[in-house]
Order: C-alpha cells, then sequence, then structure tokens
C-alpha cells in the first residue's frame, strides 16, 4: 500500500518477472527470484490493475488458469462478485464470445472477471494492484 506514484505496480511486475531489473538483484526469502522455478506462480494469483480479456466465450475467461473448475464454481463467484446478472443479458449468457480485448464489458467488469479468476485459482498468496480502481459503486 502506498500513494501514486511510488513503485507498487513496478515490484508487483519484477516479482512476477513480467520483466526484470536493468540492475541489481531481486531476493525472495535468500532466492534470487531468477533462480525460483516458475512454479511459483502456481501458489501466487495477481490481479493487475489492467484486466485483460481473450477471444472467446465468457466462461473461457472466467475459467483462464483454472480449466478445471466446475461451471457452477464459477457461477456461484459471478454471483457474489455482481456480475453474474449482466452475463445474463447478453445474447449467448455465458457462452458469448467477448469480442476484441472484451469491448462488451466495462472496465470495472474486466475487473471483477480478473478477480474471478485469480479466486478460482485457489492460490496461497492472492496479490492485488489497485483491482478496484474502475470498479462501478
Amino acid at each position: 500500500m502506498g500513494r501514486s506514484g511510488i513503485g507498487k505496480t513496478s515490484i508487483l511486475n519484477l516479482i512476477f518477472r513480467l520483466y526484470d531489473p536493468s540492475s541489481g538483484e531481486i531476493f525472495l526469502d535468500d532466492l534470487n527470484l531468477k533462480e525460483i522455478n516458475f512454479k511459483f506462480r502456481n501458489f501466487v494469483s495477481f490481479v493487475s490493475q489492467n484486466a485483460y480479456l481473450f477471444s472467446g466465450s465468457v466462461m473461457e475467461n472466467l475459467k483462464f488458469g483454472s480449466p478445471q473448475c466446475s461451471d457452477e464454481e464459477v457461477i456461484e463467484l459471478t454471483k457474489r462478485l455482481r456480475l453474474h446478472d449482466t452475463i445474463m443479458q447478453l445474447p449467448q449468457k455465458y457462452d458469448t464470445n467477448v469480442g476484441e480485448k472484451g469491448n462488451l464489458f466495462s472496465g470495472g467488469e474486466k475487473q471483477r472477471i480478473s478477480l474471478i479468476r485469480a479466486l478460482l485459482r485457489k492460490s496461497k498468496i492472492l496479490l492485488l494492484d489497485e483491482p478496484t480502481s474502475a470498479l462501478d459503486m
């Protein structure tokens, strides 16, 4: 937590190795992050302030990263995060294609999809980078 511009997003991107530091090293406990196996990502879910949707159905986008989850599990979370009613208004409900970059959804709805993805993974650690910045009241 902290004020805007102090590097919260940058440190999360470095931890997830979305990019590497231009100089120096990052350690998690006593391990250099560059030496940690990518299995690290299995224990951590990351919700970025920028939510991304991929070409495919609403359900495929919700299950991204957790394809083993049942449709019922997904629907329960969409109800809890107040996205279910919006989805039920779409032409083919959960089977509706989200379109280019998910243009069917507002920024806040995309963030809810990202939160649902993270919660479905049931990771031991959940890192949030302003995951509610675009949510409607």
